[in-house]
């Protein structure tokens, strides 16, 4: 299981491999919801959610590629409610996967 992303799939975005969720997809939708909630309805495991989650607080974004999650303050596409992904799923990640 990795994040992977290609130019041809989602425009680019870091996703989980094999799937269309993106990591920003997924960090959003773990905002609102529990883990194991979030797993249910999207098919993912929480280790797919906490590879998601840990790249995105990470910045990983940054050191492999010069393509971001469209919604992230780091794309420098001209997009309405940039947000730092980063500290949400930074949040997130302590919350249920740091013990």
């Amino acid at each position: 299981m990795v994040v992977t992303h290609s130019l041809d799939v989602l425009k680019g975005q870091p996703r989980i491999e094999n799937t269309n969720f993106t990591v920003e997809t997924i960090v959003r939708c773990a905002e609102n919801k529990k883990i194991d909630e979030l797993c249910r309805e999207t098919g993912l495991n929480d280790e797919q959610i906490r590879l998601a989650l840990s790249y995105c607080k990470e910045k990983v974004c940054t050191d492999v590629f010069a393509r971001y999650c469209s919604g992230c303050a780091l794309n420098s596409a001209p997009v309405k409610f940039k947000r730092r992904l980063w500290e949400t799923a930074d949040k997130i990640y302590t919350k249920y996967f740091e013990v």
